[in-house]
């Protein structure tokens, strides 16, 4: 059995050969410890200066054309089961990018006035936007931003999906492919509290923003379809350890409407669609599984108290249910036994019947090692044969 038809078969809630594993981001630092040399992967923190810094250099293919070949060998050479395709920077893209110091840049779009302040921190492997044109000028300049989304969906760089045609052309008919899109609202940016403010003081604002990033997206749906894609793996956190960021009002009347035309959308293209969310959602559950056409739900963070088991219960035929090895703590921290521990129980508790893949609770960040990311994978392949318990 291929990755790709396990997969599949997992997404129609049906028991297969042995549990799928992978990650949806696997971080430049195992990576490279997996492949013996610094590997452009994930969508980690030197990742995202690197692609900033060869774009300043002039040297855009060569970042694209390294980040997709090391992108496939890594899960490869791990016998992952799917690989999480990204964007890369686009052949078209006439953005100015200027170093201030070794790990500080800013990117400016001189035609709108647009710009963007970005900082690494080596000891998280994370770069963050810190500054910008709207953080500074607030709601005055939400009209130049809501303009070059609309521009952008309008005139799609295609050379931004190098990496997935790559992956597609080369491995597609034996692991599955998930593409990450764009996201559908300003999460991450530095001016995310001035959303959030805008929600609630001038929503008809709020939803323009919202609007214009969907219709970017639907077109990035079709642009990934026609590159040969499986799936979407969407972005965006909802909630944080104690429940939703947004109150389950705001969810149902910004995101829930997004997440509905998405979900027909890649539904119309043949595209299984994941939603990806950090955080307590039982406040939003039901809506979350079951209303909003989402065919898998990758986190199910368990420092956030959410329960493979729980999730499995009441959800577990009608989505599938990708994740809960702790990463925050276990993976990084914990000792090979806790490891194997938290692997053979989210096998337990997810597993039976199908409808299940093994990843951690996010992402393989710069704390995780190389050989603790393959300690789960391997666990995960011999514990993980069905029926599940006779292996283990």
């Amino acid at each position: 059995m291929t990755s790709k038809e396990r997969m599949i078969l997992q997404f129609q809630h049906k028991e297969t050969d042995r549990v799928p594993v992978g990650d949806p981001c696997i971080n430049s630092r195992a990576a490279s410890q997996i492949l013996g040399r610094p590997a452009y992967t994930g969508m980690g923190g030197w990742v995202l200066k690197e692609a900033a810094r060869m774009r300043s250099i002039g040297k855009r293919d060569e970042f694209a054309r390294r980040f997709s070949e090391d992108t496939l060998e890594l899960h490869e050479k791990c016998g992952l089961d799917f690989i999480c395709c990204e964007l890369v920077p686009g052949k078209q893209d006439r953005t100015e990018v200027c170093f201030e110091n070794e790990n500080t840049w800013t990117v400016t779009d001189k035609k709108t006035g647009m710009w963007w302040k970005y900082a690494y921190n080596e000891a998280c492997d994370d770069t963050c936007e810190i500054d910008s044109l709207i953080k500074r000028e607030g709601e005055e300049a939400i009209p130049v931003f809501v303009e070059s989304v609309r521009r952008a969906g309008e005139n799609i760089d295609l050379s931004e999906l190098e990496n997935i045609r790559y992956c597609c052309q080369q491995a597609g008919d034996r692991i599955f492919m998930f593409a990450r899109p764009p996201y559908v609202y300003p999460a991450g940016t530095s001016w995310f509290t001035l959303f959030l403010e805008l929600m609630i003081t001038e929503p008809e604002t709020a939803h323009w923003i919202c609007d214009a990033m969907l219709e970017r997206t639907l077109k990035y749906i079709d642009a990934i379809a026609d590159a040969g894609a499986h799936g979407l793996f969407v972005h965006g956190d909802w909630a944080a350890n104690n429940g939703t960021i947004f109150s389950p009002g705001q969810i149902r009347e910004y995101f829930k409407p997004q997440m509905l035309r998405m979900t027909a959308r890649a539904h119309e293209r043949g595209l299984y669609f994941v939603k990806h969310t950090d955080g307590n959602i039982m406040g939003i559950a039901d809506d979350f599984c079951l209303h909003m056409g989402f065919d898998g739900y990758q986190s199910i963070e368990p420092n956030a108290g959410m329960s493979m088991k729980v999730m499995k219960e009441n959800y577990g035929d009608k989505i599938l249910l990708m994740g809960n090895v702790d990463c925050g703590r276990i993976l990084p921290y914990g000792t090979e036994q806790e490891i194997r521990d938290a692997v053979i129980r989210c096998i337990g508790e997810g597993a039976p019947g199908g409808g299940f893949c093994l990843t951690s609770c996010n992402s393989i960040s710069g704390d995780i090692t190389a050989e603790r990311f393959m300690l789960m994978v391997d666990t995960a392949k011999q514990c993980g044969t069905y029926p599940i318990g006779e292996s283990r």
